[in-house]
């Protein structure tokens, strides 16, 4: 059943993924390196709709990744945005993208990957999953500062 609840546009970062710590990647292989389960009675949508100047457009979406070595680096390779439900049998792809584009520009709607709210939703007990393929193996360090997520949606309930 789809909640016709009212809906508010809300910013997932690091923490509401629940990123905290280090995880390890393998060059070419993808990665869960975070997860949202959606709350009861909510509905959750990647992308949220902004009005600018008269034209209705995606929100800045953020992705920034980096190691954990001495000198701290970006990790190059590609994010993947893909909706599970509870069971993580059914897992649809809605967004894959290279870090170095989803990581050019946190507000500048100009440089930014711009993201749109997608039609379907994730109800309770599903989820939303970030994987990551690295190009080289790295360990990612989710408690640098540099490591930022800004992740626009549109939340129902």
């Amino acid at each position: 059943m789809t909640n016709t609840g009212k809906p508010f546009k809300r910013t997932l970062r690091k923490g509401d993924f629940g990123m905290s710590g280090t995880v390890n990647l393998t060059a070419g292989k993808f990665v869960e390196i975070g997860s949202l389960t959606v709350k009861a009675q909510q509905e959750i949508a990647l992308g949220n709709n902004e009005s600018v100047s008269g034209r209705i457009q995606g929100a800045p979406m953020y992705v920034n990744l980096y190691d954990n070595s001495g000198t701290p680096e970006q990790i190059p390779g590609l994010v993947r945005f893909v909706y599970s439900d509870a069971n993580e049998v059914d897992s649809p792809l809605y967004l894959e993208e290279s870090i170095e584009r989803l990581s050019a520009d946190i507000s500048d709607r100009n440089k930014a990957v711009l993201y749109p709210e997608t039609l379907d939703r994730v109800g309770r007990d599903s989820k939303i999953r970030i994987l990551f393929k690295a190009d080289n193996s790295a360990t990612l360090d989710c408690d640098n500062s540099n490591t930022i997520l800004s992740i626009p949606t549109t939340v129902y309930q």
